[in-house]
């Protein structure tokens, strides 16, 4: 049975990020469709976030110093919300469009829908992928819920399906692939991914991508015992893969640029005498390789 008109909640998590969550609350007061209910889940913040969440008419839902996790901050804003559709982003995720809200709720008339995973425009295989969308089950692999599922930072879920199969509130990370495992093990299906589309505000640095890929991975290594992509036992290896991962996924210009800075760190370490390696003959040879070497063919 199709939902007739549902009560939308949206619910997003905040920690000292006012200046983002001031744009995304706007760009949610524009949608078209049902009214938002907004529940904000703050973290102990100590800008003006609380102070722009009322301002929107947000319900606040506070979390104090030293209790967060990524699954308690998730029940505690869909224990407060009323939606039948509950929408969740980060506050730094910004939905592009007045259609973002219909988009998410579209794919909900199909009553075994549990979840959806909205486009994060900022990833090339999402971007390619929302005008076919797979639907994930039972019998999807679980290199296909993680790499596919639902993202916390944007995506949607129905709440009653929540209610009997809530975030895990232990996981370190990765609480959203969790919760999609266990959501098809239960018979639900999940969308990936609707035609919704949000975009990072908050830059997020290769370093900051790398430690976040290595703690999903290690917490869903945790929860479930399946070693997936990355997870390492040491420190050494967890940094070769690191470093290979750059080298392979750098573009050509940005090697470059590396391999420059490489050259002149060592003619500085061999002529400590220099104050700049640019006035060395091995210098400018150095330079004039690289140069070439950046030339388009």
């Amino acid at each position: 049975m199709a939902l007739e008109q549902p009560k939308v909640s949206v619910i997003i998590r905040n920690r000292d990020e006012a200046v983002f969550l001031e744009q995304v609350l706007l760009a949610l007061s524009v949608q078209k469709g049902p009214k938002l209910e907004l529940i904000l889940v703050d973290n102990a913040s100590r800008d003006a976030s609380v102070a722009i969440g009322l301002r929107h008419g947000a319900t606040l839902v506070h979390l104090k110093e030293g209790e967060f996790t990524y699954g308690k901050a998730l029940n505690l804003g869909l224990a407060a919300a009323h939606g039948d559709v509950c929408i969740i982003l980060s506050s730094h995720s910004l939905p592009l469009g007045t259609g973002f809200v219909h988009s998410c709720l579209a794919p909900f008339e199909n009553p075994d829908v549990a979840a959806v995973r909205c486009v994060y425009a900022g990833k090339g295989s999402d971007l390619t992928r929302w005008a076919l969308p797979e639907v994930l089950d039972g019998s999807s692999t679980l290199d296909e819920i993680v790499s596919k599922g639902p993202l916390a930072s944007g995506c949607a879920l129905r709440r009653s399906v929540w209610a009997q199969i809530p975030f895990d509130e232990a996981a370190e990370a990765a609480e959203d692939k969790l919760w999609a495992m266990r959501a098809v093990d239960a018979g639900y299906t999940i969308l990936s991914p609707c035609d919704a589309f949000y975009l990072y505000l908050k830059p997020i640095s290769p370093a900051a991508n790398i430690r976040n890929n290595y703690r999903d991975l290690r917490a869903i290594f945790m929860a479930t015992g399946a070693r997936l992509g990355a997870v390492k036992t040491s420190t050494s290896d967890v940094i070769r893969h690191a470093l290979w991962t750059i080298a392979t996924a750098a573009p050509r210009s940005a090697l470059v640029v590396i391999h420059r800075e490489v050259t002149r760190i060592r003619l500085r370490l061999a002529f400590p005498e220099q104050r700049d390696g640019h006035d060395l003959p091995q210098a400018k040879e150095a330079q004039r390789v690289v140069g070439s070497a950046a030339s388009p063919s």
